[in-house]
């Protein structure tokens, strides 16, 4: 121990430290300046010297020590190590601020230690240790270790005073170099970021998205990713989990053989951070293998992964899937590279779902192509037996065999009798005539009558005749010809089944929902065509009438020939309206179809012959010909004399200066409700509407409903499919721009293209005012931005309720739910987005259209997404500036500390520092005052 009472004895620590701060003083680098920290002790000490980095997570409770120096006898770089926050010892203990220097004379029996930190250093081969706190404009950063390797290591309170005191001086150095390097890294991550979220396209599978973020992402050694997806319940729960790529920077693989795996079977830990929407990190994965689960833990551990980090991936509040990080060798991930990763999961995770609404437009659109085929197909059939053909050939090409039934009544209107017309094997076709009486008995015949008639569904399907529907009159005689599976298209008239197609499997045999809707749709399809063909039959027995009959039949299939292949609305309207009139003989028809933007009005959309009632609005509100139609199940309604009660006196004026005597509606159905209708007029007092008039009629007005649904299928598809194609165009166009103005511009382009508007509005939060500020702008196409100066915003009403719930608000139609509103405002939708960041609400946007009921559900789902895209490119852009500015802030007061440690005067310190400081802000003047007591006749001294 030093003896303070001998000057000389306290002279040569005092010199040794004046030389060891002139050298740090001239070094430039971490490594010079440890160097020159390990010259105050002797060379034949054999000490080692380590710069510590330390960093705490808290949102992952976790401590980083990240060696960033090593100099002197060990000369080895060690791993980083990570700690968790709830572990005890030293560091985790005894490291703080106002912490002095800790002397560990002996790792191995000092127990203050942490023992993972203690094995980390016995690592190094460190027997002994003094830890110098690290500081840095009053923050901790780290310590300075000064090592030995043997357990001997002894130094005094003087010495370990000086070393704090140098310790101190390289804390100015540290902070600049430290402040350079997370800089440059950030800017780095940023550039490497941005370039991966060039390249992700919504198109992309798993394996493409991996690999693209890999090459950009993994720079560490050892470090590789993976992309997971989750299959969840109705109530948002995941069941059942997946990976589905994995990759590094030089290759990437695709797991398709991988197992589902039960997510029950995961580490609660796990599991519940997946539904908090937070990062999850192990890192040491041998050592908590109950974190992750058996399936889990063996797939980590046959793949030698040493660090796990999972970041789940959320879309609408559900989990979808996660993005992994793991490595084989022990690391650390920066708050910076979390970040980044978890921007990139919420990017991933917005293509994963881009891409399953792609998937299910793809869908919708080969569901409607088939279920064209099938129709036209079905359309060309010349007998029954051609329409199994049809089946066979396109939705049950599987199929043990096909059959089509008839089912007579008697007089009470019981079945009677089944009798099997036509059968179609896969090697085998015949038409029969087989009474089904004597083989199923007719105690089973009174059951189908309730079974049939009373269940009015358009397809009947059992999976599984022996578990499913066991109870099914006739389940007892299927089980004896060999089927368990079968599907029954009954063919209905006013609401009992005359005709049966059944499809018959001899094994249990699935039936997705694809195939489920085709054969609803057809079956309509399948009983006009049948009834059709009956049609043709009666006509060929009558001979009277048969001539008659073939032209109503041609002209009716060339008809539904050409309304099913036209491709505008306008068309299949006038095309059917002017062929109802020429088949049936009657003098005009109107077709109307219920106002989209009122459903209180019916528009006269076509007529023939023209008459001048095109565009015309017909009130339904009150309405007696519409309410009696609305009551008769979809049936035809006929008005024999326009002088019957059902016609109001206004309407029966109207009936009579047109000259229309009676009249008939064939209401026009979609999604079980009537959305229109076809008015048949006869002018004549002696002419009257068959019921054969309204069967055909009936049945033209089914096709032409067939084809009005196709039709918006096929364009409400490909507009999802366009606006899909708006948000891939808006990602593209931001994610490599750091520029606000560009951004915004590409907003408001991008929202204005993808729904239909009259009114776009960005408003971002401005803390100054804690208001909403308006920065960009389309109203009526007159274009604003004002990313500064533009109107502010109160947060009241509805933008009140988005900006507490963080969730889109849609209101369909503005004078519905608020009054006293300026008629002059002409908006009617109006439909608001939040601008979420980090979980936080930083803005709105909103989009208007004059029209009521202007938007869809999924209108809303996708423009919430790029809404979304927009809130990470926003965030993207104000990182970046953000860390330009600590960058300069950080170099100016290196600067000043640079030019202050080479002066020897306080004058000269004034001097530099009142320069220094005027410059950076831009003052022409700068003073700085120092007081202090002075006799009266003396002034404080002044620098200027």
């Amino acid at each position: 121990m030093t003896d303070i009472n001998q000057p000389e004895i306290l002279l040569e620590p005092l010199k040794r430290q004046n030389a060891t701060s002139a050298a740090l003083a001239s070094a430039r680098t971490l490594d010079d300046a440890a160097a020159s920290l390990l010259q105050y002790f002797p060379r034949s000490s054999g000490l080692s010297l380590s710069v510590i980095r330390s960093e705490v997570d808290e949102e992952a409770q976790i401590l980083r020590l990240t060696p960033l120096v090593q100099s002197g006898a060990s000369t080895a770089q060690p791993n980083p190590l990570q700690l968790g926050l709830s572990e005890t010892g030293y560091p985790l203990d005894g490291v703080g601020l106002d912490s002095p220097p800790l002397l560990i004379e002996s790792l191995e029996q000092d127990r203050r230690l942490n023992s993972a930190y203690r094995a980390w250093l016995q690592q190094q081969g460190i027997a002994a240790c003094l830890n110098i706190p690290l500081r840095a404009q009053g923050d901790l950063i780290g310590w300075v270790s000064l090592n030995s390797l043997t357990p001997s290591l002894t130094l005094d309170p003087l010495e370990v005073h000086v070393l704090q005191v140098l310790v101190n001086q390289l804390g100015g150095l540290f902070r600049v170099q430290l402040l350079q390097k997370q800089a440059d890294d950030r800017q780095q991550l940023l550039v490497r970021q941005s370039r991966a979220f060039a390249e992700l396209d919504a198109g992309m599978d798993f394996e493409t998205m991996a690999g693209i973020v890999a090459r950009h992402m993994i720079v560490t050694p050892g470090r590789f990713l993976g992309i997971s997806q989750y299959t969840t319940a109705d109530d948002g729960e995941v069941s059942t989990w997946q990976i589905r790529a994995t990759a590094n920077r030089e290759r990437t693989f695709k797991w398709e053989n991988s197992g589902v795996m039960d997510w029950r079977k995961v580490g609660e830990a796990l599991r519940q951070s997946v539904y908090e929407t937070r990062p999850f990190m192990v890192s040491s994965v041998k050592d908590n293998p109950d974190l992750f689960g058996p399936d889990l833990d063996t797939v980590l551990q046959e793949n030698g992964v040493e660090v796990f980090l999972n970041i789940p991936m959320h879309i609408e509040g559900k989990p979808i899937g996660a993005f992994f990080i793991m490595s084989r060798v022990p690391t650390a991930f920066t708050t910076d590279e979390m970040n980044a990763y978890s921007s990139l999961a919420d990017q991933i995770s917005t293509l994963i779902h881009s891409r399953s609404l792609l998937d299910a437009s793809q869908s919708a659109l080969d569901e409607t192509r088939l279920l064209y085929e099938v129709n036209r197909a079905i359309l060309a059939s010349q007998d029954t037996l051609d329409i199994l053909r049809v089946i066979r050939k396109y939705l049950a090409a599987d199929a043990a065999f096909i059959s089509h039934l008839n089912v007579a009544y008697n007089k009470r209107k019981e079945i009677a009798d089944l009798v099997v017309t036509t059968i179609i094997m896969p090697d085998d076709e015949q038409s029969v005539h087989m009474s089904l009486v004597e083989l199923i008995g007719s105690d089973t015949l009174a059951q189908l009558d309730t079974y049939w008639n009373t269940d009015q569904s358009p397809v009947l399907v059992v999976e599984d005749i022996e578990t499913t529907d066991s109870d099914y009159p006739l389940a007892s005689y299927l089980k004896t010809v060999g089927t368990r599976s079968f599907i029954n298209i009954p063919i209905r008239e006013r609401g009992r089944v005359l005709e049966m197609v059944s499809i018959s499997y001899i094994q249990p045999h699935r039936i997705d929902d694809t195939k489920r809707r085709l054969y609803s749709a057809l079956s309509d399809q399948i009983a006009i065509v049948l009834e059709n063909h009956r049609l043709l039959h009666e006509a060929q027995v009558n001979a009277s009438s048969l001539s008659t009959q073939v032209g109503q039949m041609q002209a009716a299939n060339q008809l539904a020939t050409l309304i099913l292949t036209a491709k505008n609305e306008d068309v299949i309207l006038e095309e059917s309206s002017r062929s109802l009139v020429k088949l049936l003989g009657i003098d005009h028809c109107g077709i109307t179809i219920i106002d989209p933007n009122n459903p209180d009005f019916l528009i006269v959309r076509a007529e023939y012959p023209i008459a001048g009632a095109r565009g015309a609005r017909i009130p339904l509100k009150g309405n007696p010909l519409w309410m009696e139609l609305q009551k008769r199940n979809f049936q035809p309604l006929y008005v024999p004399s326009r002088e019957d009660p059902l016609i109001e006196p206004v309407t029966r004026e109207t009936l009579a200066g047109l000259g229309i005597h009676s009249l008939a509606l064939i209401p026009i159905v979609a999604s079980d409700a009537i959305v229109g209708g076809v008015g048949l007029d006869v002018y004549a007092p002696d002419k009257v509407i068959s019921n054969e008039m309204l069967e055909l009629a009936q049945i033209l007005t089914f096709q032409l409903n067939i084809s009005l649904q196709n039709l918006r299928l096929v364009e409400e598809a490909q507009h999802r499919v366009e606006q899909l194609q708006r948000i891939a165009a808006f990602s593209q166009s931001t994610q490599a721009s750091l520029d606000t103005s560009a951004i915004l511009k590409a907003m408001l382009e991008e929202s204005s293209r993808m729904l239909p508007q009259n009114q776009v509005t960005i408003s971002l939060y401005d803390p100054a005012t804690q208001r909403l500020r308006v920065v960009a702008q389309s109203n009526y196409d007159e274009v604003r931005y004002s990313p500064t100066d533009g109107d502010e915003v109160p947060i009241i009403g509805p933008l009140a309720a988005v900006w507490e719930s963080g969730q889109v608000q849609y209101i369909p139609d503005l004078r519905k739910v608020a009054t006293g509103i300026d008629p002059n405002i002409t908006l009617r939708s109006w439909l608001l987005t939040p601008v979420v960041v980090r979980g936080r609400v930083t803005g709105i946007v909103t989009i208007g259209s004059d029209k009521p009921n202007a938007y869809s559900e999924t209108d809303l789902a996708l423009f919430s997404q790029m809404v979304n895209q927009f809130a990470t490119t926003l965030e993207n852009t104000e990182i970046y500036r953000l860390n330009q500015r600590v960058a300069r802030n950080e170099s100016l007061v290196n600067e000043i500390s640079t030019q202050l440690q080479h002066q020897f005067d306080i004058q000269s310190m004034l001097n530099i520092t009142a320069n220094e400081l005027g410059k950076a802000i831009g003052a022409k003047r700068a003073r700085i005052r120092l007081t202090t007591s002075l006799p009266e006749d003396q002034t404080p001294s002044e620098s200027e």
